[in-house]
């Protein structure tokens, strides 16, 4: 079993990468290199089959880039609670160092799930 990360950092979510329009924000409730759990912060009736998230990055105290952009294949929904989880698709090398950084700050912090 793969250890997750509990985060509770806020971020955008779209349903197409370019177009800012119907964008939600949400919080990560759990995070590892493989994929996400978020919760979305107004109620969603439609259950989306990918998204893109945009994750800041100065919460963690990273300063450059100052956010990432990662495409999500949503795996499950739930409406009654407004949550969706996922894998994340095409994650680029420079994503996953990102996110493994992410991970080691949360680590540091205790923020372990599993």
């Amino acid at each position: 079993m793969r250890k997750r990360f509990a985060s509770h950092a806020l971020v955008e979510i779209k349903k197409y990468k370019w177009l800012p329009f119907n964008s939600k924000s949400g919080l990560i409730l759990d995070l590892s290199l493989e994929g996400v759990k978020i919760e979305f912060n107004q109620s969603v009736k439609s259950n989306p089959k990918s998204v893109w998230i945009s994750i800041p990055l100065t919460p963690f105290g990273l300063s450059s880039p100052d956010k990432i952009t990662c495409q999500v294949e949503v795996r499950w929904f739930d409406e009654k609670n407004s949550r969706i989880g996922g894998l994340f698709k095409n994650l680029s090398e420079k994503n996953k160092f990102i996110m493994s950084q992410i991970i080691q700050i949360m680590k540091a912090k205790g923020k372990t799930l599993v």
